[in-house]
């Protein structure tokens, strides 16, 4: 693969676009909020996506905003978050009317075209989600799309703004094709059939760069999504399926691999962060993980993923130590329940979802090893993370052998949260009076597992 850039025209990019912006020459950025009850304005994490505040007090309409360079900021109307575009030196007035938002001051002309792109795309993403159509409805949907942002671009005028634009657009094409190839072509099977569209975006990330540093929300998962697809398929051999010990250095040899993969510097960084913050969150603060995040400080000590992937390590450490949270989920009756009601019972937690192929992979395992547990004081605990209950339900019903206790999320995205989790299927070990024993517990068809059980009954 071949990934390219000219560094020299991105940064005329970004200097004549701040230019044509009409910043002013003080550096401090202002935003005034007219018409909202309260200001809620943030940038994103690229590592983890986490919201990072850039106003102390929502209730104040008049904000100085500390940025050091051009920043996607986000403001939350309605659960939606909708992007603006700040410069250093900005003097921008953002009003509200209903759900329409107008702006005035510097940067004003591309923050009205960035409204009226968002509000395009959200008209889409109310319809069913790319992920669930079948291929030939999921091109004609990006056929349509493009086809309203091509009618939407022919409104503005040429120039910088115009090509950030477009780009943006770029950045989002690129995640969807991504996303569809994770969810329905495993990039990890060698004879997966890609269709031409999909393969062409999962072996190349697109080459804008500087959207990373701007901030970019669409850009930043895209670039998750091709360290899933195409970084880590690199390195994959068939042998980790078989071999824990193999799949434990997955991450490292990301790492080792990404500067032969990708060219440009700040993508390189940010990957081998990304690995660096995968290995904690899979397989917990370990060797591993100690070896990978030494090489990263020496490699960039003044990196600013490095203080995420310590808060983390912070976090982990914490919920290895504490009880359970104290979660509500939903049983198969409906009724409400937490796992401390299983207090007393030494419990090995499956997180998975019915959309989850590699989760429902290792069932059959699953069903192997709580057989030859069944006369021990252990109980298996299935909790789904599936929004629609009704195919949770229904796949049970369908496995009815998949014996033991079957939980499902009632707050979406709640497990997620409070767990740190990365993704799924996801382990832990539970001890009788809730602790977490290992939230990094081996699959169920590891060959370990076992002595890993029986070590704590």
């Amino acid at each position: 693969m071949k990934v390219t850039i000219n560094l020299v025209s991105v940064i005329l990019f970004v200097a004549a676009f701040c230019a044509c912006s009409g910043g002013s020459n003080d550096d401090t950025t202002t935003v005034t909020f007219e018409g909202f009850d309260s200001a809620v304005l943030h940038k994103i994490n690229p590592l983890n996506f986490q919201s990072i505040s850039l106003i102390d007090d929502s209730l104040k309409s008049v904000h100085d905003v500390e940025i050091e360079q051009p920043t996607m900021a986000y403001i939350k109307i309605e659960e939606s978050p909708i992007p603006v575009y700040l410069s250093p030196g900005f003097k921008l007035t953002i009003r509200r009317n209903g759900h329409q938002l107008g702006f005035e001051g510097d940067g004003a002309d591309i923050n009205q075209q960035l409204f009226q792109y968002h509000q395009l795309i959200k008209s889409y993403e109310q319809k069913k989600s790319f992920f669930e159509l079948s291929y030939p409805d999921f091109l004609v949907r990006i056929d349509s799309l493009t086809r309203d942002f091509d009618q939407l671009q022919s409104k503005t005028e040429s120039g910088q703004p115009k090509a950030l634009m477009h780009d943006f657009f770029e950045a989002l094409l690129a995640w969807q094709k991504m996303n569809y190839a994770l969810v329905y072509y495993n990039p990890y099977d060698a004879n997966a059939d890609f269709p031409p569209e999909i393969q062409a975006a999962v072996e190349a990330v697109p080459s804008l760069n500087y959207l990373l540093d701007l901030g970019y929300h669409d850009y930043i998962i895209a670039l998750h999504l091709y360290q899933d697809a195409f970084c880590g398929v690199q390195v994959w051999d068939e042998a980790y399926n078989e071999n824990d010990s193999l799949q434990k250095l997955f991450h490292t040899k990301v790492f080792e691999s990404l500067p032969n993969i990708i060219k440009e510097p700040n993508l390189v960084s940010f990957f081998q962060a990304h690995a660096t913050y995968r290995e904690l969150e899979s397989r917990g603060a370990g060797p591993n993980f100690a070896r990978l995040m030494a090489e990263f400080e020496a490699l960039y000590p003044n990196s600013a993923y490095a203080q995420t992937i310590i808060e983390l390590r912070e976090e982990l450490n914490a919920l290895a130590e504490n009880i359970f949270p104290d979660l509500p989920f939903r049983d198969l009756d409906g009724n409400d329940v937490r796992m401390k009601s299983l207090k007393g019972q030494l419990i090995y937690l499956d997180i998975w979802a019915t959309w989850c192929q590699p989760c429902i992979a290792e069932f059959p395992s699953s069903e192997a090893l709580r057989d030859s547990l069944a006369e021990q004081d252990i109980t298996f605990v299935y909790l789904s993370v599936d929004k629609d209950t009704s195919k949770w339900r229904s796949f049970l019903e369908q496995h009815q052998e998949l014996a033991g206790v079957h939980w499902n999320e009632i707050e979406s995205g709640s497990v997620f949260k409070e767990l740190k989790l990365d993704g799924i299927p996801r382990y832990m070990l539970i001890d009788r009076n809730g602790k977490i024993i290992n939230a990094h517990a081996s699959r169920p068809s590891a060959d370990h597992i076992m002595q890993e059980i029986k070590s704590h009954l």
